[in-house]
């Protein structure tokens, strides 16, 4: 997955149904970011950049050791590429419009994934980007929300993967 830190989203309703998501949904689905939160809330003038990545669990890792291996960069370039055609289907269009992508619209891009585009399920699942946390707070969560991160383009190197949204 990727999660564009400076994508503008919608706040939760009863409508999203994001208080139906099961433990271990909240773990796959959810990440939690401080610096995002706080300017989501109008605390922090201008949005942050980069990018969150998160790996599926049972992905071959180099942990930061050395370079990227070939699949890491292709599942971050498949993400970015996942993330355009969420962005497209669920906001007004452009880059800066609010992204209405909750639980139930992960679900429908992932049944759209796996059906319209032939991806097998646990891929099209993995590369959808994930669901910001409807709490301030990262404890409200459980604590599997922050493993499989790649924090490496969080702050820097991330301007490679920017120019892929389209």
């Amino acid at each position: 997955m990727a999660f564009v830190r400076s994508q503008m989203r919608t706040h939760c309703t009863s409508y999203c149904r994001c208080s139906e998501m099961s433990l271990d949904d909240q773990c796959d689905l959810v990440v939690f970011d401080n610096e995002y939160w706080q300017w989501y809330h109008r605390e922090y003038l201008k949005p942050p950049r980069g990018i969150i990545f998160r790996f599926p669990f049972s992905s071959p890792q180099s942990y930061g050791v050395g370079p990227n291996t070939l699949y890491e960069l292709s599942f971050k370039v498949s993400a970015m590429l996942v993330e355009n055609f969420v962005r497209k289907t669920f906001s007004a269009g452009r880059k800066s419009s609010p992204l209405q992508f909750h639980y139930r619209q992960f679900l429908l891009a992932e049944r759209s994934l796996i059906e319209d585009y032939g991806l097998p399920p646990t891929f099209a699942r993995a590369l959808l980007p994930r669901l910001n946390t409807a709490h301030r707070y990262g404890i409200a969560y459980p604590i599997e929300i922050d493993l499989n991160i790649c924090t490496e383009h969080k702050r820097r190197n991330y301007e490679r993967y920017y120019r892929l949204r389209y």
